[in-house]
């Protein structure tokens, strides 16, 4: 006789569902208010995967090697994003790259927007589910969480931000597993800083 559901089941079930509904609002409902929206999204997603699965709040460690380590990986990504806005830009594939840099404003708040992001997106993509769906419920190597981070994307419509979603997620999922989550927290806000405002990718020159 096949077992039921169990408690555990349909706690991953609700909480891997959640992401497809907040990222569609996101992005395609409210993309005037993206970076708000998305922050709204992301803390929900966060609190929830917190409460649901406290043990992901073991997976963050805590010291100035681990931040410092963060800096590695934020270039890593960024070195990334910018090969790959390459390769948009001459596949005439960069609509979903502009997108992101038109409905981030420069506001007040637009930072404190983007740090919500970072760290609340870390605790359920690589906390929730690198570590309590990927490794521990489906006994996969970490790499796979980043194939989920990828597919999420697809309800924004384009094309090329699952690919980036993906190839950006490996990196956050390395430095997760290699160092924790306060490693791969700090290097989350530390891209998008750098990313968005210090370096954008669109203002650089193309080879």
């Amino acid at each position: 006789m096949a077992r039921g559901l169990g408690d555990e089941d349909l706690k991953i079930a609700f909480l891997f569902a959640i992401p497809y509904l907040l990222f569609f609002l996101s992005f395609r409902v409210f993309a005037s208010r993206f970076l708000y929206a998305m922050a709204a999204s992301t803390v929900a997603m966060a609190a929830l995967s917190l409460k649901l699965f406290p043990t992901i709040k073991n997976f963050y460690r805590f010291s100035a090697k681990n931040v410092v380590m963060s800096l590695p990986f934020a270039g890593l990504a960024y070195l990334l994003f910018y090969l790959g806005w390459i390769g948009t830009v001459y596949l005439g594939l960069s609509r979903g790259v502009y997108f992101i840099y038109d409905v981030v404003p420069r506001e007040p708040f637009s930072l404190l927007a983007l740090t919500l992001i970072g760290l609340s997106e870390e605790p359920y993509w690589r906390g929730f589910v690198q570590r309590v769906f990927v490794e521990k419920r489906l006994k996969l190597e970490w790499p796979f969480a980043a194939l989920f981070y990828g597919i999420v994307h697809l309800v924004t419509g384009d094309l090329v931000l699952p690919l980036a979603a993906f190839v950006f997620g490996i990196v956050m999922s390395w430095a997760a597993e290699r160092y924790g989550l306060v490693t791969s927290s700090v290097a989350h806000v530390v891209w998008l800083y750098v990313i968005l405002y210090v370096i954008p990718v669109i203002r650089l020159p193309l080879p």
